[in-house]
């Protein structure tokens, strides 16, 4: 899909594809995109702190060698 965009001229690079969470072009990580402008620090910090724990519990999984059942995406 994003192949046919780029060439299409839909878009002019895989930045501009956005999603709530996709892997980066540039680093061996996800990204997670989420409110630009928290209008606190407890509001920036929270959704940090969630991310966080979410991606520990799923190394944690992992490395216990339990498998989930695969998740609709």
């Amino acid at each position: 899909m994003v192949e046919t965009m780029l060439s299409g001229g839909a878009i002019l690079d895989r930045k501009m594809v956005y999603r709530d969470i996709r892997p980066s072009e540039s680093f061996l990580t996800l990204e997670i995109r989420v409110s630009d402008v928290p209008a606190t620090v407890a509001e920036a910090a929270l959704p940090a702190t969630l991310v966080r724990a979410t991606a520990m519990t799923g190394m944690g999984e992992l490395e216990c060698g339990r498998m989930r059942m695969p998740r609709p995406p």
